[in-house]
């Protein structure tokens, strides 16, 4: 199934529902929230040579109540990502 889906968001099938800035080029795209028991999200870096370092990743929540993943060992939250 992720195989499929990463194939999509390749050939610019899927378009992202957020955005979170990292420099003027690009920066970590959000492509999809999966709802489970653990919730998690698709994202991938996009700095305008194609979308590179696809993962599934598991959202995590601080003992306030914040929603943030981890990419690469630094934590993105989700109040600071822009809907598309």
């Amino acid at each position: 199934m992720n195989n499929k889906l990463y194939q999509e968001i390749r050939n610019g099938n899927k378009k992202p529902c957020g955005v979170y800035g990292l420099s003027n080029f690009g920066g970590l795209a959000i492509y999809e929230i999966i709802s489970g028991v653990d919730d998690k999200v698709t994202s991938g870096f996009d700095f305008g040579d194609g979308v590179k370092h696809l993962a599934t990743t598991k959202i995590f929540y601080t003992v306030s109540g914040r929603a943030y993943i981890v990419r690469y060992k630094r934590r993105y939250y989700f109040d600071n990502i822009l809907r598309v």
